[in-house]
């Protein structure tokens, strides 16, 4: 009976072949990882956007924050907690909740637009939500 071992040809194309397969699955792991940090800042927008709309739309009518013009954005951590400006570390600005009135498409009525701004990977992302109020 003759035993018969691996060439060393054999055994460096295996590497290669195992290498490339690694190489894949560590691609695919880290693109699943970033759209999934891209999905949870969206999600987190996306409240933030409807908690502002929310509080707008049961304001009374003549409440300054539904003046006519464009209101200065409200800052809030990563987490989505409020915070200041100037503040650093964890509690940071990093997105930013601000809103829009303006004329309603009829009479007697307002358009509320709530944008909330971002900064993901050095490019501007957004969520906007409109509604319209008497």
């Amino acid at each position: 009976m003759t035993a018969r071992a691996f060439s060393l040809i054999e055994v460096m194309i295996a590497s290669a072949l195992l290498s490339i397969g690694m190489a894949a699955i560590l691609t695919a792991f880290s693109s699943a990882s970033s759209l999934n940090t891209h999905q949870e800042r969206v999600t987190i927008g996306m409240h933030l956007s409807e908690a502002r709309m929310e509080e707008l739309l049961l304001l009374y009518p003549d409440d300054d924050d539904l003046s006519t013009a464009a209101h200065t954005p409200l800052p809030y951590t990563r987490a989505g907690a409020p915070t200041t400006t100037g503040a650093t570390g964890t509690n940071a600005a990093f997105y930013l909740v601000g809103w829009t009135v303006s004329a309603g498409p009829m009479p007697r009525t307002r358009r509320i637009d709530v944008t909330t701004t971002w900064k993901e990977a050095g490019k501007p992302q957004r969520v906007q939500f409109t509604s319209h109020r008497p």
